[in-house]
């Protein structure tokens, strides 16, 4: 495997199987990105080698005026606060003394089940769907999470079109870091659709308790 034939299955969405030839090359690129990356940091090079080290740790050419001052570095303050802020959300201690909605997470698994995607692209497969769906039982609280989350100006528009406003954020945003935003890319068909709605699990707690019907009707509105 070469890294064109890497990007071309990353940006087909292929799936990464723990031991396939494609986790085994990621881990090796990880492996000699992190060797580069120290020997980058670790001494003093001019900007013409630091030109060469980059050209290995990415695989392009850089322009001739390209300069990098090290220490290269991730942004771990960054990372940092997406596991505290991802600890938080699912250790149940904000949830305490309120109800939660988890029903968009019984219809991803629903739909992993019956493809074998991974949780994050059937979440964001049906994600949009769902929401607008669910809108009109909890619109104050997809107002403020659309000014406060996206910075949707209020000025002279209606709660549902402030609201629907902060979802197209959130699809914009969830399309420009490479996740799926509708079912078939999966791999469902309209045939499924009963199947996986029969395997979807119903919960209470959210703005509306779903039925059956209400599964189907998102989840073909999700193809």
């Amino acid at each position: 495997m070469d890294k064109y034939e890497f990007r071309k299955l990353m940006s087909n969405h292929t799936y990464i199987f723990a031991g396939s030839p494609l986790h085994l090359y990621m881990h090796k690129m990880a492996e000699r990105a992190r060797k580069i990356t120290m020997k980058m940091n670790n001494k003093y090079h001019c900007q013409k080698k630091v030109r060469q080290l980059f050209f290995k740790l990415t695989q392009e050419q850089p322009d001739s005026t390209f300069s990098l001052f090290p220490p290269f570095t991730t942004d771990y303050t960054a990372r940092g606060n997406i596991m505290w802020i991802a600890t938080w959300a699912l250790n149940t201690l904000v949830a305490k003394g309120k109800t939660t909605d988890w029903e968009v997470h019984m219809l991803g698994q629903a739909v992993g089940a019956h493809t074998n995607a991974t949780h994050g692209m059937t979440l964001s497969a049906v994600s949009i769907p769902y929401y607008k769906y669910i809108m009109p039982y909890g619109l104050d609280k997809f107002v403020r999470y659309a000014v406060n989350v996206w910075g949707v100006d209020e000025k002279d528009k209606s709660k549902e079109e402030i609201a629907l406003e902060g979802l197209e954020s959130m699809k914009n945003w969830l399309k420009q870091i490479g996740l799926v935003l509708n079912l078939t890319d999966l791999g469902v068909t309209k045939d499924m659709i009963e199947n996986i709605a029969d395997s979807t699990l119903i919960m209470e707690g959210g703005y509306k308790v779903l039925d059956r019907q209400d599964i189907i009707s998102i989840l073909k509105a999700s193809l």
